[in-house]
C-alpha cells in the first residue's frame, strides 16, 4: 500500500468536527425512546460538557448576525456624482460597457456664428 501523509487540521477544525459529532449524540439522546435510550443515555454534566464544546465549535444562531447596509443610503446625491466622475475619468471604458453614448458638447467655432438662431433657421428652410 502506498504511503500516504496524515493529515493535518488546524485546531478549529478539529473543533468544529467534535462539536459536530456531540451535537448529532445530544440530538440523539434528546429524541431517544425505549431501549435507544439506554444506548444513548448521557449524565447531566456529560450534557453540559457537550453545550459548552459545541458553543465553541459551532457557532449559535444569537451568535450570528445577518445584516443588509446599503452603502448609498446615507450617501448625498452629490457625492454620489463626485464618485461616478471619478470612476468614469480613471475607467473611460465603462461608458461603453454600460452602452452610454456621451452627449457632445455643443461648442460654435468663431466663423459660424450666425445672427438667427438655429431653430429659427430650420423652420424658415423647411417651409420654402
Amino acid at each position: 500500500m502506498p504511503y500516504r501523509a496524515p493529515h493535518k487540521l488546524d485546531d478549529q477544525t478539529k473543533d468544529k468536527i467534535r462539536a459536530e459529532i456531540l451535537s448529532r449524540r445530544v440530538y440523539r439522546y434528546a429524541n431517544a425512546k425505549g431501549h435507544a435510550l439506554d444506548k444513548y443515555r448521557m449524565e447531566p454534566a456529560q450534557v453540559q460538557a457537550a453545550k459548552v464544546l459545541i458553543d465553541k465549535g459551532k457557532p449559535s444562531l444569537q451568535a450570528v448576525e445577518t445584516s443588509t447596509a446599503d452603502p448609498f443610503e446615507d450617501m448625498s446625491v452629490e457625492t454620489m456624482v463626485e464618485q461616478c466622475k471619478a470612476l468614469i475619468l480613471s475607467h473611460p471604458e465603462i461608458i461603453q460597457a454600460l452602452n452610454l453614448i456621451p452627449n457632445p458638447a455643443v461648442v460654435q467655432q468663431t466663423g459660424d456664428m450666425s445672427t438667427e438662431p438655429v431653430v429659427e433657421q430650420v423652420i424658415k428652410d423647411t417651409s420654402t
